[in-house]
């Protein structure tokens, strides 16, 4: 091909390297072969049945796992059974029949697992966040053991935990704890303990993607502050990293006096992420991005009383 013709073609450069690429480079198939191996398995000669009585036991994070180790098992895996333990597992809080219904009109409990709107209830969603806190401006240039004393500025770091239950109850904490500290405080195995001073609980209304749920502000730790109510609205949505129904955005945030004012507070930018309570929790929630919030600035409404 001539300069002519790489022109009419688009091309401007001869570009040698793509005949070598094409030479020297082909499609490499996998060289593993789990057949054989599922042959010598001591597992060949389980029936499938007794395979999927197991699996209809075990959570979705198991089930992947489980759909990993072989081809038979990834199988069965996808079987419409297991799919509908799961269904009536997130679900339970709903008739049997009425799920049963549900199923149908979505086309299945696979498509219905998968499609649906739903709250999980194996983890808990989080919102970390960081504010800056004005420290003291005396004492520059004085060092004890070794550090500096002067610090005009503090990052303080917190999180927002909120746990959702399958019988409609949802616990909210504000902390600076550690993660193994505050979930702690999101475990019902908590309440009337030590662990139970500074979290809220209350009921959650989910309605298609649409999630709401209010709480007083008095906490048991601080039973003399001004009584109010905080009211949440969350839209469930995807995440690529997390999954399915990971993702809660908040779409509106505002507490009633209780003169009856209200007053609404600006919406954090980002959503809270979905992170399952595992042996991995701590480092998965050191992933999650941070936000900067300055301390609420709430504005009152313009109609003030809420009815």
């Amino acid at each position: 091909m001539d300069l002519n013709e790489e022109m009419q073609h688009g091309f401007i450069f001869d570009r040698p390297w793509f005949g070598l690429y094409n030479q020297f480079v082909r499609r490499q198939e996998s060289v593993y072969d789990d057949t054989q191996a599922e042959e010598e398995s001591p597992f060949r000669d389980v029936p499938d049945e007794l395979f999927l009585c197991i699996f209809n036991h075990l959570d979705v994070h198991a089930l992947l796992n489980v759909s990993l180790t072989c081809r038979r098992w990834r199988t069965l895996s996808k079987d419409p059974s297991v799919f509908k333990s799961l269904c009536l597992a997130t679900w339970s809080y709903l008739p049997a029949k009425q799920l049963q219904t549900s199923a149908s009109s979505f086309g299945g409990w696979k498509k219905m697992y998968l499609t649906r709107p739903r709250l999980r209830y194996d983890g808990v969603y989080v919102l970390r966040s960081m504010r800056i806190k004005h420290g003291l401006r005396e004492g520059k240039g004085t060092k004890v053991a070794g550090k500096d004393f002067y610090k005009p500025f503090h990052f303080i770091y917190f999180a927002r935990y909120i746990r959702f239950f399958p019988d409609g109850r949802i616990c909210t904490v504000l902390s600076a704890e550690k993660p193994s500290k505050a979930l702690r405080m999101l475990s019902p195995n908590t309440i009337g303990t030590k662990f139970s001073m500074n979290e809220s609980w209350s009921n959650y209304l989910l309605e298609g993607q649409v999630v709401q749920f209010e709480f007083d502000s008095r906490l048991a730790s601080h039973p003399n502050m001004q009584p109010s109510r905080h009211k949440f609205t969350f839209i469930l949505g995807h995440s690529d990293s997390a999954g399915p129904w990971s993702q809660l955005q908040a779409v509106e945030h505002y507490i009633i006096e209780d003169s009856g004012e209200t007053f609404d507070f600006e919406l954090p930018s980002l959503p809270f992420t979905f992170v399952p309570l595992s042996h991995r929790f701590t480092k998965a929630l050191e992933e999650l991005p941070c936000i900067r919030i300055d301390p609420p600035k709430p504005t009152q409404r313009e109609s003030g009383i809420v009815q």
